[in-house]
């Protein structure tokens, strides 16, 4: 089993708007890579950039397959990407999530439901899979939880 223990994620930075945009403009821009620019480690990069705490540290990201990422959350003790936020970020109504919070969806991709996060982005929410970037509206994602 992953030896993890669930940060406290501070307030946001002062400053942290710019952090916001600079951070998701490089999630946006960065392929899907499994452990590196998937739909879990951008939210906690963004994270970062705006508190200054990653929740999911180096030994997290060793995965790179779907099928390693869900080794990685079974051995922290984890069912899904939803648990893994909900371990480390309080858990808001959806629609009081603003910039920069996250949000778990389940959407179908390629003929299969998959759940996902997603970075709040106002109306909008940008998540990832492996074909690309994913833009869903907020109010249609089933949790939100609440970044500083």
């Amino acid at each position: 089993m992953l030896k993890w223990t669930a940060p406290s994620i501070p307030a946001r930075k002062v400053g942290w708007e710019r952090a916001y945009v600079e951070a998701l403009q490089k999630y946006a821009d960065s392929p899907f890579v499994w452990g590196a620019s998937d739909c879990l480690m951008g939210p906690a990069d963004l994270c970062e950039a705006m508190t200054g705490v990653n929740p999911f540290p180096i030994e997290f990201r060793r995965y790179r397959t779907a099928s390693g990422s869900f080794r990685v959350l079974k051995s922290m003790g984890m069912a899904d990407v939803e648990e893994a936020i909900a371990a480390v970020m309080p858990r808001i109504p959806v629609a009081h999530a603003r910039r920069g919070d996250v949000g778990v969806g389940e959407f179908m991709v390629r003929g299969r439901m998959v759940l996902a996060t997603y970075v709040v982005m106002g109306s909008t929410a940008l998540g990832k899979n492996d074909d690309g970037n994913v833009v869903v509206p907020t109010l249609r994602l089933r949790s939100a939880f609440k970044v500083g």
